[in-house]
């Protein structure tokens, strides 16, 4: 709904309201809010950087937007475990199998990243002061690929051994997350901003 939205005043209600929900949090939650929306600030300016340096066109609502999208997502990610997402996914009756694709592919680009981290830093130290070329990136790259092939099958290999079928029943839903006053709040702000939207 923000990205869609071409109103001024359209995102500035969903910018107070985003404020309002921050403003409700406890102090050590905002921090660390902060801290993400930092990061993601400086990743974003990264990657939209060149376009905003060429572009002919008037940014300021794609900006505010681009605000807007990126405060919500640290709210988003530092007031909802893994574990809650993954659960929730589950009790909207999601088919397993994509919620266990999910759930191992977040868990594992950790280990990928820190594998890449290891090949990055042998070849600094064996191209020292040399210039790296591009047939060493796409070596690279595969290394990583059949890295996490050969990893995806034995994590596969031991999921069978454990007993793990297709129909397996995984994801139980015996621990359920309540629906409470927060929740009718978020789908009562949802509902308003997309009436809002279509007004």
């Amino acid at each position: 709904m923000i990205l869609k939205g071409t109103s001024l005043t359209y995102l500035w209600i969903v910018g107070l309201l985003l404020f309002i929900k921050l403003s409700v949090l406890p102090g050590s939650v905002i921090i660390n809010i902060i801290k993400k929306l930092f990061r993601l600030l400086i990743v974003s300016a990264i990657v939209l950087l060149p376009s905003i340096v060429i572009s002919q066109n008037d940014m300021t609502l794609f900006l505010i937007r681009v605000g807007l999208i990126l405060v919500n997502i640290s709210i988003f990610l530092t007031i909802t475990s893994w574990q809650q997402f993954i659960l929730a996914l589950r009790q909207w009756h999601l088919p397993t199998i994509i919620i266990l694709v999910i759930d191992i592919t977040i868990k594992y680009i950790y280990m990928l990243g820190m594998f890449l981290e290891e090949l990055l830093y042998s070849i600094r130290l064996r191209t020292l002061g040399q210039h790296v070329s591009r047939q060493v990136l796409g070596a690279l790259l595969g290394q990583l690929y059949l890295s996490s092939k050969e990893r995806t099958t034995e994590t596969y290999q031991a999921m069978v051994l454990r007993g793990y079928t297709r129909d397996s029943k995984g994801y139980s839903l015996d621990r359920r997350l309540p629906f409470n006053r927060y929740d009718f709040g978020v789908l009562v702000e949802l509902v308003a901003l997309i009436v809002l939207y279509f007004i």
